[in-house]
C-alpha cells in the first residue's frame, strides 16, 4: 500500500507544485471544501459505503493525494479518503498516512524551492521549532485516536472530513 500510493504520490506531487507556481489557488480549494464536505456526509449518513480496497484505489489515491497535496499544500484528507477505504487498523491508518504524507510533503517543499519560493528570514528561524511541534501534535494525536474504538474510527475521520471541508468552501 505504501509503495503504491506513495510512488504515485511522490510523481504527482511534483507535478501539482510545479504547477501552483502560477497559480491562483482560491477557487480550487473552494471547490476542494465543497467536495469533502459533500463526501463526508455522504459517509456519515451512509456507513456502509466502501471505495474498494484495490491496487487501482491505492494508485489512483496516491495520485490525488499527491497532486492536491502539491497545488494546495494539502493531501492529507483526500489521502484519508482513500486510505479509509483499505479499513487499516488505527494505528497502521496513522503510520501509513504519516509515511506517506512525509514522502508527499518532502517531494512538494523541493519542488517548491527549486521553483523560486522562498521563506522569510523569520520562517527560516521557526522552521525548527515546527518540526518538533509537528511529532509533539502527532504524539497527542496518537494518545487521543488510542480513545476512539476501531468501529468508529472512520465516522471520526469523516467528521473531520467535514469540518476541513467546511473551513475550505468558506476560508480558503
Amino acid at each position: 500500500l505504501f509503495y503504491l500510493f506513495g510512488l504515485t504520490g511522490f510523481l504527482t506531487s511534483y507535478m501539482g507544485a510545479a504547477i501552483s507556481l502560477g497559480s491562483n489557488e482560491e477557487i480550487l480549494l473552494r471547490f476542494l471544501g465543497v467536495f469533502l464536505f459533500l463526501y463526508a456526509l455522504f459517509l456519515i449518513f451512509q456507513t456502509g459505503f466502501q471505495v474498494p480496497a484495490s491496487n487501482i484505489t491505492a494508485l489512483f489515491g496516491g495520485s490525488l493525494s499527491g497532486f492536491f497535496a502539491g497545488i494546495f499544500g494539502m493531501g492529507g484528507s483526500i489521502r484519508s479518503i482513500f486510505l479509509s477505504a483499505f479499513n487499516l487498523p488505527k494505528e497502521v491508518y496513522i503510520a501509513t498516512a504519516g509515511a506517506i504524507g512525509l514522502l508527499i510533503d518532502s517531494t512538494r517543499v523541493v519542488t517548491y524551492f527549486l521553483g523560486g519560493v522562498k521563506l522569510s528570514e523569520m520562517l527560516w528561524w521557526g522552521l525548527p521549532l515546527f518540526i518538533i511541534i509537528s511529532f509533539i501534535g502527532a504524539k497527542i494525536a496518537r494518545r487521543i485516536v488510542d480513545q476512539i474504538p476501531q468501529d468508529k474510527f472512520r465516522i471520526v475521520i469523516a467528521i473531520f472530513l467535514l469540518l476541513i471541508g467546511i473551513k475550505l468552501a468558506i476560508l480558503p
